[in-house]
């Protein structure tokens, strides 16, 4: 390696399906992320930025996840928004099914909560309360996660 240049080692790239419901109109809603390790981290894929959305597409494929759209990156996360009408979702495991240590581990549909008062705002904080549910890597919060995806729909 010359002076100057730095290494950098490609460590992959994350795949997110996310379903997006609403709970308890106007203010509550629920998120389904699909994870592995039992609903405790993020599926890691074997991309690049250049081919992210590529490979997204062909794990959903193989999946049986139909999702809406293309995919959306950003960052070293790969954002697919799912179309559960389109889908047979009982195929699936789900977060409840699954106890913890399972063995072997499962990848499953795990729910979380999300309020969003009139405005936009979480005026009670409910929602940071995500950010101590780690998914794998520190940066990789629930509350970040469903955070960025809710700021991409309205792009």
């Amino acid at each position: 390696m010359s002076k100057g240049v730095l290494e950098h080692t490609f460590k992959g790239m994350y795949v997110v399906p996310i379903l997006a419901g609403t709970f308890r109109p106007p203010d509550i809603y629920q998120y389904w992320l699909f994870l592995e390790r039992n609903g405790t981290h993020l599926i890691q894929i074997d991309a690049t930025p250049d081919t992210a959305v590529v490979m997204a597409k062909g794990f959903a494929y193989i999946n049986e996840i139909h999702i809406i759209g293309e995919p959306v990156v950003s960052g070293d996360i790969i954002y697919l928004v799912v179309d559960s009408a389109n889908m047979d979702l009982n195929a699936f495991y789900y977060w409840r099914e699954v106890t913890a240590g399972t063995i072997p581990s499962k990848e499953l549909w795990r729910p979380f909560v999300w309020i969003s008062s009139e405005g936009g705002g979480d005026t009670l904080g409910i929602n940071k309360l995500l950010d101590n549910i780690c998914l794998g890597e520190a940066h990789h919060t629930a509350y970040r996660l469903i955070a960025a995806a809710r700021d991409l729909k309205r792009d």
